[in-house]
């Protein structure tokens, strides 16, 4: 049977519904399906929107406080940013529409068969590198042995792939996986083979070569990277706009102050109390749909057996000790939701059923006692040094000083971070890690916990959840995947306290409301629209 999951919110009376559909496929998302440029400038025309020949070109001014560390090498990049930038070049199979629910781009559409492993690809023709390699079928089996390759839990099923012609392809999984559709056709960005294999690795990490709306045109490291318009875009009339200057500038407050001065027309992923100061002057938007929230979170070093962290009654007492709802209103000016589980509550994985963690400084002393630290012990939390993690970590210092333990913080640089928490990196006591809202929970486990993860192996995972994680895997339908997910936030984080869950930030940017039809916050946090955007005169 050739099956794949939709999931679809829809707003009844303030009341957020979920239903999932299991939508047997006879040609699953064919091009008859897909609504092309030229079909959407129609209706846009019809609906009194601006037509191609009203909307702006010119460059368009952002900046983020993210500092850049890849923007070349698809399986390595990680950053927020990073990600943000590689699309204005790189394209993917399939785009998250706003519903969360993916959809093709560089593909015409796709076939899944669980019982038999097997996905058959069809690809969108005449389209090309901006190198003029050829976007064919052999193109994206090299682009997804490379992320298999490269250790990415997203393509870690992926057994061969046989190039049945240009156009088409057939992926043979060694083990069937429902996440492959979200989690690598919509994020594997597709890069020139040729470019990689003339030039090399280092080369393509610096110096990305995509079928994109933009080609690279200058990056100068800590300061900006800047785009310009790819005159031979596959999208008839598309970019409209002529280039994207991507700032970095990590002091939110030096942003805010060149935002105000007009040096920018969009601060994107701007810090709640920043956002809060320009909201009366600029367009404020949020993510809309939660889908790439992210999620901030305590890995413990508990594969040492010697670390204190090792006992799930420690990693329970310092959830009870910090104060998540204080920190929401103080350090996120309410753009947050408390975090007891890897979701939030409007998500279909989302299980009421937590309890997690409330503030109780008490009962942090009592499990403290229990495990043997009664007396307290000194602990380091690592996290990337910037302006809103810092607060959010001095705030956690002097909670957990409360219940005696005393806490060295130790900021470091983003690449760092990246590297201790990667597949080869280990740290002491507990660090920042990241998680994403999405509707299968299963793969940020399978990324982030699970003994063949991807990041933060220093932390383990109990066998019990090992197991649930591998049932998941194997689960064919919708339904059983949402009761498997259910059960697994219960025995992560009720039982285990695997990991530590803190807030879920709400996304944020501030525009002049001259940026339209950006898709920033639209559909997944780091996705959008370079080559729909256009400015207002």
């Amino acid at each position: 049977m050739k099956v794949r999951w939709k999931f679809q919110y829809i707003n009844v009376t303030g009341v957020i519904v979920l239903f999932l559909l299991a939508i047997t496929l006879a040609g699953c998302n064919s091009s008859n399906d897909v609504t092309t440029a030229e079909e959407n400038v129609s209706s846009q025309e019809k609906n009194g929107e601006k037509s191609s020949e009203d909307k702006y070109g010119g460059t368009l001014k952002v900046v983020f406080g993210d500092p850049v560390v890849n923007i070349g090498l698809p399986p390595l990049i990680r950053g927020r940013g990073d990600i943000v930038i590689a699309m204005s070049i790189y394209e993917n199979l399939a785009r998250y529409n706003e519903n969360g629910e993916v959809e093709p781009w560089l593909a015409e559409g796709w076939e899944a068969d669980p019982s038999s492993n097997k996905i058959e690809v069809e690809l969108k023709q005449g389209i090309q590198f901006h190198d003029g390699t050829p976007f064919n079928a052999e193109a994206v089996k090299w682009n997804l042995e490379l992320y298999r390759d490269n250790g990415r839990v997203e393509a870690a099923a992926i057994d061969t792939i046989d190039v049945v012609d240009d156009y088409n392809l057939t992926i043979n999984l060694s083990r069937w996986d429902n996440t492959i559709f979200d989690n690598l056709f919509g994020f594997a960005q597709m890069a020139s083979p040729t470019a990689y294999e003339q030039n090399g690795e280092e080369w393509l990490k610096d110096n990305p070569v995509g079928t994109g709306a933009f080609v690279l045109k200058e990056w100068v490291k800590d300061e900006k990277v800047t785009v310009e318009r790819n005159e031979n875009y596959w999208v008839e009339g598309l970019p409209y706009l002529d280039g994207v200057e991507f700032h970095t500038i990590t002091e939110s407050s030096t942003a805010e102050a060149a935002m105000v001065a007009g040096e920018f027309d969009l601060y994107l992923f701007s810090s709640p109390q920043v956002t809060s100061n320009l909201e009366k002057d600029f367009v404020i938007e949020a993510l809309e749909n939660g889908m790439g929230a992210i999620g901030n979170s305590m890995a413990p070093d508990s594969e040492d057996p010697n670390s204190p962290l090792a006992n799930s009654d420690v990693r329970k007492a310092i959830g009870y000790a910090i104060d998540k709802e204080a920190i929401v209103e103080a350090v996120y000016f309410g753009y947050a939701e408390v975090a007891h589980q890897w979701s939030v509550q409007k998500a279909a994985n989302y299980n009421p059923d937590v309890e997690g963690t409330p503030y109780n400084p008490e009962k942090a002393k009592e499990l403290l006692k229990k495990a043997g630290f009664g007396d307290g012990f000194d602990l380091t939390i690592t996290f990337v040094n910037n302006p809103d993690l810092t607060q959010l970590y001095t705030a956690i210092q002097a909670y957990l000083a409360e219940v005696g333990i005393n806490v060295d913080l130790n900021g470091v640089q983003s690449q760092e971070w990246q590297e201790m928490t990667g597949s080869e990196g280990e740290w002491d006591g507990l660090i920042n890690s990241v998680f994403r809202i999405s509707n299968d929970v299963t793969f940020d486990f399978n990324r982030s916990l699970a003994s063949t993860s991807s990041h933060y192996r220093s932390t383990k995972l109990s066998e019990e959840a090992e197991e649930l994680l591998s049932q998941a895997q194997t689960i064919s339908t919708s339904e059983e995947l949402l009761e498997l997910s259910h059960e697994l936030q219960k025995q992560v984080f009720d039982e285990e306290q695997t990991s530590i869950p803190l807030v879920v930030g709400n996304m944020l940017l501030a525009q002049n409301g001259n940026v339209q039809e950006h898709g920033f916050l639209k559909s997944q946090l780091t996705h959008w629209s370079p080559e729909a955007t256009w400015m207002q005169q």
